[in-house]
């Protein structure tokens, strides 16, 4: 794919996914996509230096920032769109297929891309069965799970009802499930526990779009992924995501709720690879770097005191 150099672009760069134009202050550009010889402009209005491009098999789909306006001509894009939502699929530049499980919503397509640049191909398999399993387990009957019931009676709701604050929850789940093992990424691994970092890395990354929801819920889920008996009984976007990584790690009695061959669908389509080794891998050798980052108690300090006892062991991290 060809860009035009237009005037008020001061930076153009192409990458394999995406295309980054920093703008010129107070400037209102075209930039015109070269597409199978077919043109089309797209009116951009300045309200950020950097504005995010993805490609789609109909010319370019914007991935719009916090307070961008975009304005859009009716030729831009011949796309179907869903009724429902008004979103569209892009596909990543090489034509490859955003998969369908992934909401076809401009925030959740854009997260996929980008967690698709970042992510072992393992963790990226890994966080799509997540998503997979919360999705269905935010919707299952949990009345007769003791340890998710209250230990005491509560004269009020203690937690949000997400679907009735949410419309698109799918999206909600979704970026939570994606971005809670982006501290694994070499970008995000900071000099925090590797939980915090995807945490923060999903909140840097979403309060660029449009993201119509409270981001506190987002980085608690993800932050508390790992907290054994707390995330099970946070809010419903905590709890599912802590039972959507329970059940891709085995847990018969989240998936037992599933229902009867979900397991083995998803597998098939998103196969496990040795995601068990290559996570546990990562996160015990961020300890190693920097132990603050796996403090005892926590479960990366569990693989990290596992690495430092067996530090020639070659098989899956045995505090995982």
């Amino acid at each position: 794919m060809t860009f035009a150099r237009l005037p008020g672009v001061e930076k153009l760069e192409v990458t394999s996914l995406e295309v980054f134009c920093s703008l010129a202050l107070d400037s209102s550009v075209t930039v015109a996509p070269a597409v199978d010889d077919v043109h089309r402009s797209f009116p951009l209005v300045w309200s950020r230096p950097l504005l995010r491009y993805i490609r789609d098999d109909a010319g370019l789909l914007l991935m719009i920032p916090q307070r961008l306006r975009w304005m859009p001509y009716k030729s831009i894009l011949n796309r179907p769109r869903d009724q429902t939502n008004d979103s569209m699929s892009p596909t990543t530049s090489d034509g490859a297929s955003i998969p369908n499980c992934v909401p076809k919503t401009r925030n959740s397509g854009a997260a996929y891309l980008h967690a698709q640049r970042l992510l072992h191909p393992d963790i990226l398999a890994h966080s799509l069965r997540v998503y997979i399993y919360a999705r269905a387990l935010i919707k299952v009957d949990i009345s007769h799970v003791n340890e998710l019931q209250p230990t005491a009676s509560f004269s009020s709701q203690l937690f949000p009802d997400l679907s009735a604050e949410f419309t698109d929850l799918d999206d909600l789940i979704f970026a939570t499930a994606i971005f809670h093992d982006f501290g694994t990424c070499t970008d995000h691994d900071h000099a925090q526990r590797f939980e915090v970092c995807g945490a923060d890395a999903a909140v840097q990354f979403l309060s660029s779009a449009s993201f119509d929801v409270d981001l506190r819920e987002i980085w608690t889920a993800i932050a508390l992924h790992t907290s054994r008996g707390i995330a099970e009984r946070m809010g419903p976007l905590t709890r599912c995501l802590r039972m959507g990584v329970k059940a891709d790690f085995g847990d018969e009695k989240w998936r037992a709720l599933l229902g009867e061959g979900v397991v083995e669908r998803t597998e098939r389509e998103f196969p496990r690879g040795e995601i068990e080794k290559v996570l546990g891998n990562a996160v015990a050798e961020q300890g190693v770097r920097v132990p603050l980052k796996a403090p005892r108690g926590s479960w990366p300090g569990d693989l990290l005191r596992a690495r430092l006892d067996e530090p020639e062991w070659e098989g899956v991290n045995k505090g995982f």
